[in-house]
């Protein structure tokens, strides 16, 4: 075994993840040391023999961060109260707000985390090079990101993935570097799409037939290429049955006649196809708008590659 020395700096690095899992949350001395008493039985069982000590910090680091958050998240729901453990040093003060309250969807958590998330993220999203009047769209995707159910992970959202609200912040910063890349590409990729301003409401297909759209909200030139040699056109004949008629509508009116999303969700017709009530708030609007989009661009991809339309 191990010098008694390096087990006294193996302990104090458990305590201080122990105390601290993530910014925001500080357990009490009592509290820390019995995550740590725990982990390092664990520890003790897993390595027979003492690892190399950057394997073991890593171990430890993981396990006690696990650990602590859930002792956490426990905590707080006996006492009912989801201040306990909070540092109120954090970021200058930054409050706890309600983690349950954001999975159920509540007005008043949501809109106290979007002010909170205001005060860094729009410029995480300008230091990427989004453009000024593209930021609060990427914004609001994040938003959506966060409450969006995974198919790829049987529904859970990835608010149902973290334990404790202090995790939010850094979970939304990185999803807000991600997006905001990803934004980018996608207008690159984009930028060929043929426009109209004359906002016409029929579509003629590749065989010359006249075709409205679902809601007569297409307007196109189909004489102009679109990504990858494509006109939309063609996407539409390939594709027409993918989607469904609130998914195309979402489709034309972000990428075809280039609205924004907050145009698109002022228009109380455009609220009814989403299936909300017309008090519902723009967050809510906005989350409801990035899910359908993201079914439909999901939707297109497949099509695209399933059907062979690409080549």
């Amino acid at each position: 075994m191990t010098e008694p020395s390096n087990w006294t700096a193996l302990w104090k690095f458990t305590i201080r993840w122990a105390r601290r899992p993530v910014p925001g949350v500080l357990a009490p001395v009592e509290a820390g040391v019995e995550v740590g008493r725990a982990v390092m039985k664990k520890f003790v069982l897993q390595f027979p023999e003492m690892p190399p000590e950057s394997a073991a910090q890593a171990w430890l680091e993981t396990e006690t961060q696990r650990a602590a958050l859930a002792a956490t998240a426990a905590t707080r729901a006996q006492a009912g109260n989801e201040s306990e453990w909070h540092d109120g040093t954090w970021e200058d003060g930054w409050p706890a707000l309600s983690l349950a309250g954001l999975r159920l969807g509540e007005t008043k958590a949501w809109q106290s985390f979007v002010d909170l998330m205001r005060r860094s993220a729009p410029h995480l999203i300008r230091r990427a090079g989004v453009p000024d009047d593209e930021v609060e769209d990427v914004f609001s995707e994040c938003l959506a990101e966060l409450d969006r159910e995974r198919p790829e992970e049987d529904g859970v959202r990835m608010l149902d993935r973290i334990a404790v609200f202090e995790q939010a912040p850094r979970l939304f910063g990185t999803l807000v570097k991600r997006r905001a890349i990803s934004h980018l590409r996608t207008n690159s990729a984009l930028k060929n799409l043929p426009h109209d301003t004359r906002r016409r409401e029929t579509l003629h297909t590749p065989g010359g037939e006249a075709r409205a759209l679902p809601g007569a909200l297409v307007p196109v030139s189909t004489d102009a290429p679109g990504a990858g040699g494509l006109d939309f056109a063609t996407i539409y004949e390939g594709c027409s049955d993918v989607l469904s008629d609130v998914q195309w509508t979402v489709v034309t009116r972000l990428f075809m006649r280039g609205e924004t999303q907050l145009e698109v969700v002022s228009d109380p017709a455009m609220v009814r196809q989403l299936g909300l009530e017309p008090k519902s708030s723009e967050a809510t609007r906005r989350r409801r708008l990035q899910e359908q989009l993201g079914f439909a661009l999901a939707g297109l991809a497949r099509c695209l590659k399933g059907r062979d339309l690409l080549n």
